[in-house]
């Protein structure tokens, strides 16, 4: 977590050369910040990669969110979930963890998780829940945001299945869907939970305060 200028500090380069290799040289030869952030930046993408290609590989995941502040700075973290087909065994992995600059909107939080959640394919149909705290932002964001099938919808299906030709207008189909997408900021989020610990810490520590305020 440190700078990368760090490894042209000669307090660095001093500490790195006492520890003892394995190879036949005698010489520990540091690359400089240029070229450790060239190898930096190649390994995060090999990682990218292939974590894009595993989470492709899953039917179903589950994501979290959570948004927190250090040093003046707000952050946005995003991590995916899923069970391993072969072992059964819980599997994780961080997708973000970037910088979310003004003020945390609903809107913008759905922005931000959009992009997080395209840039890995992962579609309303792969996450099964994105789970959050209480915040009233986060519940927002998915309350507006999230793809719910109407009656109108399961109507359509129907008549679909029965298998009955219909015709429908093109102009009022390409207007129709601009408006909602109009609406909707181009975002479609996943199924939304809260958080059962956080629940139950806000429980733990509000409802009882009144609790004993009111029975004192």
């Amino acid at each position: 977590m440190l700078p990368l200028s760090t490894v042209e500090s000669p307090a660095f380069k001093n500490l790195v050369s006492k520890i003892p290799v394995t190879t036949n040289s005698d010489t520990h030869v540091l690359p400089c910040r240029k070229t450790f952030t060239k190898e930096l930046d190649r390994t995060y993408t090999a990682m990218e990669k292939e974590l894009k290609k595993t989470i492709d590989e899953q039917q179903y995941v589950s994501t979290t969110a959570d948004i927190w502040t250090a040093h003046n700075r707000s952050f946005l973290g995003v991590t995916v979930h899923w069970i391993d087909s072969e072992t059964l065994q819980r599997k994780k992995a961080a997708i973000a963890c970037r910088r979310f600059r003004g003020r945390h909107t609903y809107d913008a939080i759905a922005s931000e998780l959009e992009d997080i959640f395209s840039q890995y394919g992962l579609t309303t149909e792969k996450v099964t829940a994105c789970v959050t705290d209480n915040g009233s932002n986060f519940v927002k964001a998915f309350k507006e945001y999230q793809q719910v099938e109407t009656e109108e919808d399961e109507e359509e299906e129907e008549e679909e299945d029965d298998g009955k030709v219909t015709f429908t207008d093109l102009q009022s189909v390409l207007t129709e869907g601009d408006d909602e997408d109009a609406q909707r900021g181009l975002c479609v989020l996943p199924a939304h939970h809260r958080c059962a610990a956080h629940t139950l810490n806000l429980i733990a520590n509000n409802e009882i305060h009144k609790w004993f305020r009111l029975n004192a």
